[in-house]
Order: C-alpha cells, then sequence, then structure tokens
C-alpha cells in the first residue's frame, strides 16, 4: 500500500532514472508476491503520463528530448488531466481545479468542449 501511494502521488525520488522506474513496479511484485493485475504496458502509459517535461508540465517527459533521463518532475496521477485538456479534466475526479487549469493552459491544440467551457 505504501509502495502504491508513493507511485499515485508522485512522491518517488526524482533519482530513479525514467526508463528504470518500471523496474521498481516488477521488484515489489516479486518481492511482495503480489499482482496488480494490468501488464507491463499499461504500467508504462501511466509512468510515462506522470513523467512530465518540468519546463513544460503540459508536455510528457518522453516527448521533451531530453537525454537526462533524471530530468523529469513526477506528478501526481490525478492531477495530470489538468494539462492535457479541458476535455480530459472533464473526467477526473478533480473536476473544477482540472477544468479551470486545462482552459487556461496554453495548448496547441483547440478542442470543441474548450470553445463550449470559454464561452458559457
Amino acid at each position: 500500500e505504501a509502495f502504491y501511494n508513493l507511485f499515485t502521488y508522485g512522491k518517488l525520488p526524482g533519482t530513479i532514472p525514467y526508463d528504470q522506474l518500471y523496474t521498481y513496479i516488477v521488484d515489489n511484485l516479486s518481492l511482495n508476491g503480489g499482482s496488480y493485475n494490468m501488464t507491463m504496458q499499461m504500467f508504462g502509459v501511466v509512468i510515462s503520463e506522470m513523467c512530465r517535461d518540468p519546463k513544460d508540465l503540459s508536455k510528457p517527459f518522453r516527448l521533451s528530448k531530453s537525454n537526462d533521463m533524471t530530468d523529469y518532475k513526477l506528478i501526481n496521477i490525478r492531477d495530470i488531466p489538468k494539462y492535457v485538456s479541458a476535455y480530459s479534466a472533464i473526467t477526473s475526479e478533480n473536476w473544477d481545479n482540472a477544468v479551470a487549469n486545462a482552459m487556461v493552459n496554453d495548448n496547441e491544440h483547440d478542442i470543441p468542449m474548450e470553445k463550449i467551457l470559454m464561452d458559457a
């Protein structure tokens, strides 16, 4: 449970290289003898969305073109929608905060939902 909370709330040390984060999940499973009932690909999706470019949190670290594998900012999994778009923010559990932040975020691509929310 402690490992789960550390991972979902983005409290892992930033000294762990991005390309080695998945090994901590595998090690945790082998040490505890449990199962998350997820494939490693799903963990890859979660890791790639939680690790953000520290200069632009709206951009995942994998797209930052940084060669330094420790130059990422790990964010809370609940905060991801506010950096993606207003549409994804609506589906999040922190609706008010996420939608407000997503609408003022400078995304390169506008979506129709943002126009509806801004005109309302």
